[in-house]
């Protein structure tokens, strides 16, 4: 998103349309991670609900104010405010030297578990800002999908047992598996089979 900071209050509102109508094209089960350069010094909080973490510089401006308001209308949260980091400024004024933290990324709250972590990292492009990164969990645990043994067996391809000689190995492979001279029950002959077919 582009930055924002000393507009007018035409511009905040069409820059706020804006990104509302981007945020409403989420659908149900996308992560959605806005990053963005609103100029906005938002603070940092203590308080459990608000949009701004207890990490960052303390400054807040009025674009800061603004865009927090925002953020606690519509369920967004700034994460580069939630992690302790040795630095957090990602702009120095140019004459004051002042640092200031202006620069975000942005979740939707019920997606606050899925973030590892942020901070700032190298530039690979030449600008006066910092450079921030994100580290998202993608997903968090792969349910290792049960396969019943009926099921791999339907599974299988038997069209190579059309042919004559396959049929035979197959056959050959089955009777191995047996102990023919105890006359083996069905049971034992389903298994000799399956196992010859896997």
């Amino acid at each position: 998103m582009g930055h924002i900071g000393n507009a007018t209050d035409d511009d905040w509102e069409r820059y706020l349309e804006q990104l509302t109508e981007c945020i409403s094209r989420k659908k149900r089960n996308d992560i959605l991670v806005i990053g963005t350069d609103t100029n906005s010094s938002m603070g940092t909080s203590c308080e459990k609900d608000d949009p701004i973490g207890t990490f960052g510089i303390a400054h807040m401006n009025e674009s800061g104010r603004r865009f927090r308001s925002y953020l606690s209308m519509n369920n967004l949260c700034a994460m580069s405010t939630r992690f302790k980091k040795k630095e957090y400024a990602t702009w120095m004024h140019p004459r004051s030297k002042q640092k200031h933290q202006i620069d975000h990324f942005l979740v939707n709250r019920e997606m606050l578990y899925r973030i590892l972590g942020t901070g700032i990292t190298s530039c690979i492009l030449d600008s006066d800002h910092q450079a921030l990164s994100i580290k998202i969990r993608i997903m968090k645990r792969l349910r290792k999908k049960i396969v019943e043994p009926r099921q791999k067996l339907l599974q299988l391809d038997f069209s190579s047992l059309s042919e004559p000689m396959n049929r035979n190995n197959f056959c050959q492979n089955v009777i191995n598996k047996l102990d023919v001279s105890l006359s083996p029950n069905c049971s034992e002959l389903a298994d000799a089979i399956k196992e010859s077919s896997l």
